[in-house]
């Protein structure tokens, strides 16, 4: 009877403790939807962005931020639908087309602040991607990069074909571009080719850095500046030499011999007749020049690489028998 009772009275005490943890578990969860609430504020996207419409967001969260996760999250939901190879490269090429400029943040108080998150992006200016307040709305321009551009090259950090916005100068240009690229001398001056609205009549404007002209929607950008010639200038020398490997050359005034002195000498075993210098002059020529640089670079030469080789070469006899003024005799 005792122990009867002893059971009953643990049953009950597990139940009214369960029971107790349960209680306690929904007010926490309660406080702590509660406390989300008092976090989470309604943004209203529009404009031409793929996905509009209204989103919960963080009062900690700023426009950038809201943007790229939500762009993430359809991308990936997306992606993961889906097996077609044709189709998921069309998504994964068109997801990020919206505007990234122009951007209008319109508060509840009638505020409209103009953002642009390229600038932010190259910046860091908080001023292009504030804080989220509730009920804003984040409207974005039309987009259309193939009408409304601006494209710059030339002595520049990184060429570039963004999209433009009224009253912008070359030094914005520039700036999206990354600066002016420190290689480059004499930097001072620019062309801009601009169209007609039929595209048939170009006017070609020499303009000086210093000047900063107002730029148009359509502008093709050269920043001028001496040719960049230090290039990475070398030449790979293989077999019987004392230290084979890649030897630095000028661009057009290193000779041969100066090459083999570079690379300590021939050895004893060493043949000039027999030496031969691959260029790019046929297939048979490019095949065997990147199989003897990835040999060098530890790669090793395969069976079929050597007999795709030994196919060339026949092919590129038989090119020569086609086209050669001999006969069957002459052979």
């Amino acid at each position: 009877m005792v122990r009867g009772f002893s059971i009953i009275f643990i049953r009950i005490f597990f139940v009214l403790f369960f029971f107790n943890l349960s209680a306690q578990d929904m007010k926490n969860n309660s406080s702590t939807s509660q406390l989300q609430a008092m976090y989470l504020i309604n943004v209203t996207i529009g404009g031409d962005f793929p996905l509009s419409g209204s989103y919960s967001a963080s009062r900690t969260e700023r426009v950038d931020q809201l943007i790229t996760r939500i762009s993430l999250q359809f991308k990936a939901e997306i992606l993961s639908s889906t097996t077609d190879e044709k189709l998921l490269n069309l998504i994964r090429k068109n997801s990020d087309n919206f505007s990234k400029r122009n951007i209008i943040l319109r508060r509840f108080s009638g505020e409209e602040i103009k953002l642009d998150l390229i600038k932010f992006r190259l910046t860091g200016d908080f001023s292009n991607n504030p804080y989220l307040m509730n009920d804003d709305v984040i409207i974005f321009p039309p987009f259309d990069i193939e009408k409304n551009f601006v494209f710059i090259t030339g002595a520049v950090n990184r060429e570039i074909r963004y999209e433009f916005v009224e009253g912008e100068k070359l030094s914005d240009a520039i700036f999206i571009a990354q600066g002016l690229n420190p290689a480059y001398t004499n930097v001072d001056s620019a062309h801009i080719s601009r169209l007609s609205n039929n595209g048939e009549v170009e006017t070609l404007l020499k303009v000086k850095i210093s000047d900063n002209p107002i730029l148009q929607r359509g502008d093709r950008i050269n920043i001028l500046g001496d040719e960049y010639q230090k290039n990475n200038y070398n030449v790979l020398v293989l077999g019987e030499v004392k230290r084979p490997g890649k030897i630095f050359i000028s661009k057009n005034n290193t000779t041969i011999s100066e090459v083999i002195n570079r690379a300590g000498g021939l050895t004893e075993k060493a043949s000039l007749k027999f030496a031969e210098i691959l260029r790019n002059y046929n297939t048979v020529s490019i095949l065997k020049k990147k199989v003897l640089t990835e040999n060098e670079e530890g790669i090793q030469f395969t069976f079929d690489q050597e007999e795709q080789l030994l196919r060339l070469k026949e092919t590129e006899v038989l090119k020569m028998y086609r086209t050669a003024d001999i006969t069957l005799e002459d052979t």
